[in-house]
């Protein structure tokens, strides 16, 4: 079984889905009693009241999902058979953003002016989207159909960054559009995960741009002209704003005032104590879905330990560097296909570094999403190229 012809993402994933399931039940047995964050209960309540390590149902249940994702992306990975029509991918990716897009409006109008949302169906869960209702001076935080704004952002910058890629490859008006609109319900979220992602996400792609054009030596009046314009854009922008009082208010918030309150004293601990179950653990953790930390990385070091980090990692870095093979290697001819799958790196990757700030949750949909995208395409384009 090889992808890009490289089994090396299929074998650590195997491996880590392997490590999770036969070291649930054992870990929270040696390391019975040490203090974790639970996932039932909050970060902020457990401060200081850490929840004894003991069997859960949640360290069975958490290995399940994984074993789940495992198997949707090994079907989809390996399934190179049916050629995929790569137009059809990027029309669906573009679908889930406009849908995510829509009903964040409505979700916004509905809160304005009292419209009828269904949260019955979209917050049935039973986990109240964070702060979904918080006003500031008028301004409401969105999560469109997620459950939780931080969730929402994750999303938001990874889809940011697969239509900005796209659009910077095929010079698409479309990806553009959905690229301002995506920017637009970032910054209504209020999310500083959402914020300080979509500003490394955006740092790195002007970068990106640049080098690349100065790579071609193609680095033309009107690139540099447009980039300095944007600057200029941007920095008159922040002066003229900076006396509003709406936006300092939502600035104050989401960065200035979430920076120093006791929320995020609260998650800087749980990812201190995270570190410190590592320790005390020698290294093993405390099985899959034991504790619950505040970041995606600390998440898994503390539940997996060194080596399920290791083997996450090894995956993330193997799957980027497969696929970038695959798409350096198509002729020109597959230029619209090439797009698609460089594309859905950028989201991947993206969302991997947005987790990396503030989601904990190994078995988060939207992660396992790209990768599945990323390498069905890459399995499909080797199929239809001979490779």
């Amino acid at each position: 079984m090889k992808l890009g012809g490289s089994a090396a993402p299929l074998l650590s994933i195997f491996l880590l889905t392997a490590l999770s399931i036969f070291m649930a039940p054992v870990l929270p047995v040696i390391f019975d009693g040490i203090g974790v964050y639970s996932a039932r209960g909050g970060i902020d309540s457990q401060h200081n009241n850490l929840t004894p390590l003991r069997v859960t149902p949640s360290i069975f249940i958490q290995p399940a999902y994984l074993l789940l994702s495992l198997f949707c992306f090994l079907f989809f990975s390996l399934n190179t058979k049916d050629k995929l029509r790569h137009h059809i991918a990027h029309r669906w990716i573009s679908i889930g953003a406009i849908l995510v897009l829509l009903f964040g409006a409505w979700r916004l109008a509905s809160l304005l002016s009292g419209i009828y949302f269904p949260s019955e169906i979209l917050y049935s869960s039973g986990i109240k989207a964070e702060n979904v209702d918080q006003t500031i001076n008028g301004i409401y935080r969105v999560s469109s159909t997620f459950t939780e704004v931080s969730y929402l952002g994750v999303y938001l910058v990874s889809a940011l960054a697969y239509f900005l890629r796209y659009a910077y490859a095929t010079k698409s008006l479309m990806s553009l559009l959905i690229s301002a609109a995506i920017t637009l319900l970032i910054a209504i979220t209020t999310s500083s995960t959402a914020y300080l992602s979509a500003a490394v996400l955006i740092a790195c792609f002007l970068a990106f741009v640049v080098v690349k054009e100065i790579g071609k030596g193609r680095l033309s009046k009107r690139t540099l002209a447009t980039l300095s314009l944007s600057l200029l854009a941007a920095f008159i922008m922040v002066l003229y704003f900076s006396d509003n009082t709406i936006v300092r208010s939502v600035v104050d918030l989401s960065i200035t005032t979430k920076a120093s309150s006791g929320s995020a004293t609260h998650r800087g601990a749980a990812d201190i104590r995270a570190l410190q179950i590592v320790y005390e653990t020698f290294g093993l953790g405390v099985g899959l879905g034991a504790n619950r930390p505040s970041s995606l990385i600390t998440s898994i070091v503390s539940n997996l330990g060194i080596i399920g980090l290791t083997l996450f990692l090894t995956f993330v870095y193997q799957i980027l560097k497969v696929t970038a093979r695959v798409a350096n290697a198509l002729p020109a001819s597959e230029s619209s296909h090439r797009a698609v799958l460089l594309a859905a790196r950028w989201g991947f990757f993206f969302c991997f570094v947005s987790m990396a700030i503030a989601v904990p949750d190994l078995s988060f949909p939207i992660f396992w999403l790209w990768a599945i995208t990323m390498t069905y395409v890459a399995g499909s384009l080797r199929a239809d190229t001979g490779q």
